[in-house]
């Protein structure tokens, strides 16, 4: 986390392009093993009805994938939290919020929006964003959403 932070606040670090690298070479690797999901699944949605680029729409969709896949992957969350901050001493479900509040503090620090309004979707996009969303990429996500869950979680997005 620190080194996108360092290569988008200072682009010309060659500390923080070269850990943005490895760790791009890291997430490729593991995406390719285990699937995407939700933030996957819907950004193509978003890049074609709405013009946002896909790692934008991924970065904004993030924390709701996180939080929707909470009780799912609670315990994965929480591993995740104590390989990054192993100084940390949480309970399983603190550690876990622990890694959500990271990621919205990171998109914070990078200027990401917390919604989807500020990078113009509104409500009469959200059926058609739901229809195309349905592709190979949401077929990963760790747990099954109806198209009304998907509503909400765009809805409360806006």
């Amino acid at each position: 986390l620190p080194a996108l932070a360092e290569a988008v606040e200072a682009g010309t670090s060659r500390k923080g392009r070269e850990s943005m690298a490895h760790a791009a070479l890291l997430s490729g690797i593991a995406l390719a093993n285990s699937g995407l999901g939700m933030a996957h699944g819907i950004a193509p949605a978003l890049g074609i009805h709405c013009h946002i680029p896909h790692g934008l729409a991924c970065a904004v969709m993030l924390p709701a994938t996180l939080k929707t896949n909470l009780s799912v992957r609670q315990k994965e969350y929480a591993e995740i939290t104590r390989f990054i901050a192993p100084e940390l001493s949480l309970s399983e479900t603190e550690a876990a919020q622990y890694l959500i509040d990271q990621i919205e503090a990171l998109n914070d620090r990078i200027h990401i929006p917390r919604n989807l309004a500020s990078l113009g979707v509104t409500h009469a996009q959200i059926p058609a964003l739901v229809a195309s969303s349905r592709g190979n990429s949401m077929s990963g996500n760790p747990r099954a959403l109806s198209d009304a869950e998907l509503t909400r979680i765009l809805e409360d997005l806006l």
